[in-house]
């Protein structure tokens, strides 16, 4: 096992002939697109593409013996049996509203099934996942020389003061994948840090703050890093809190020396903002702060006064903007239209006492593995409540991830 990287080191062996099977490759299909969820590749101008699902789809009828699990089958029969509530009681007059909501949760429910039964069956495919995350930030810098390229795979909506979108649609987007990749590479190799982890978290983490210029992927870089603190104190990892430390104390040098680079950003802007007024007066003053917190409240807030009946994917405009109305002294932004931008949000809200059953059960999925996987799954669900939108495929692979984590394999 010398030179092995982690992910080598704690891998049980697959046949060779199993890497050569008609279903391997569509699974490799079903991943790359996983990895690639904004991107049309010039085939339509959707922000949302349907290439996941589609290959999720292919590949679970064409494995001849499926692997799953007891509580992935729980999340999704909670999941269909929400989407059918949700209909009911809420109503399915827009068909575009409803068949967009329908796919986003199918989507989930295929790829959570379609990524166990593939890395259980092929491991993990590091090489196509590095890829990916290369074609990504060369994606990334091309955008900075000539957005007319990207815009051909992609459709990209930004200005001069945000960041580049790269394979997503927006620049938060971009830093989702990031911070997601990032993450799936490191509980595959159940943290241990090796070369390729150091490089791969550290080209994300620079992109994040340098590229995507996210405030969002900002946000989230430092509740991983209060996580990631906490858990290597649980569990007495010295040395590699010790390595943490150092990195955190050069990224936040290297930030601090180039922060002329991110003045005029929004993620500029809105740090200067905490500093000045600090994080309770940012809420009540900046639209987009007020906004982002308003889209995991009030969906959460309105699912308890509905004693958590399925709304459906029509109902949110009309009664959130209720509880907005009623809450304004904190809320003022006051978003319109049926769309619920947190990940969690919507799933209390949109399936009601479903959406809670699939939290329910992805933590008894992932408690199978220890109080590790628990407070992983603890982290993700505080993201979550967060922009992630439902159809984000990488969630689904990231609770994998979590549950197998060194039982996965170079591929």
């Amino acid at each position: 096992m010398n030179g092995a990287s982690p992910v080598e080191q704690f891998a049980p062996a697959v046949p060779r002939r199993a890497n050569r099977s008609v279903k391997y490759y569509i699974g490799l299909c079903f991943i790359f697109f996983a990895l690639t969820p904004w991107a049309h590749w010039g085939t339509n101008s959707l922000d949302s593409q349907p290439w996941t699902f589609v290959f999720g789809t292919i590949y679970i009828f064409s494995s001849a013996k499926l692997r799953s699990n007891i509580n992935i089958l729980l999340i999704c029969l909670s999941v269909v049996l929400g989407i059918l509530f949700g209909m009911w009681f809420g109503g399915a007059v827009n068909a575009f509203l409803v068949l967009r909501g329908v796919l986003s949760y199918l989507t989930f429910a295929v790829a959570l099934i379609a990524a166990y039964d593939f890395l259980k069956s092929f491991g993990f495919p590091v090489r196509l996942f590095l890829g990916v995350n290369a074609l990504w930030i060369a994606f990334a810098l091309i955008e900075r020389v000539s957005p007319s390229i990207v815009a051909m795979v992609s459709a990209l909506r930004t200005t001069e003061s945000r960041g580049v979108t790269s394979l997503a649609s927006e620049p938060s987007f971009f830093a989702i994948y990031l911070f997601f990749s990032a993450w799936i590479y490191l509980a595959v190799s159940n943290f241990r840090f090796g070369r390729s982890q150091l490089i791969l978290v550290g080209v994300n983490v620079f992109a994040i703050v340098f590229l995507a210029k996210s405030a969002l992927g900002i946000l989230l870089l430092g509740l991983s890093g209060a996580f990631l603190t906490a858990y290597l104190i649980s569990t007495l990892r010295v040395k590699f809190l010790i390595l943490f430390s150092v990195l955190a104390m050069l990224g936040f040098i290297v930030i601090a020396t180039n922060i002329d680079v991110l003045a005029e950003s929004r993620v500029g802007s809105l740090v200067q903002k905490v500093s000045e007024l600090g994080p309770l007066e940012l809420l009540l003053l900046d639209a987009s702060t007020n906004a982002r917190v308003e889209s995991f409240v009030i969906p959460v807030i309105a699912a308890i006064e509905m004693d958590f009946v399925p709304m459906g994917f029509e109902r949110f405009g009309e009664i959130g903007t209720g509880f907005s109305n009623e809450y304004q002294q904190w809320f003022w932004y006051k978003q319109t239209g049926n769309i619920i931008s947190s990940w969690v949000g919507a799933f209390i809200f949109e399936l009601g006492f479903f959406g809670l059953f699939v939290i329910g059960f992805i933590f008894a999925f992932l408690a199978r593995g220890g109080v590790k996987n628990v407070i992983q799954g603890t982290f993700l669900m505080i993201v979550l409540l967060n922009a992630i939108p439902v159809a984000f495929p990488m969630v689904s692979m990231v609770i994998v991830a979590i549950r197998l984590r060194d039982r996965a394999l170079l591929t």
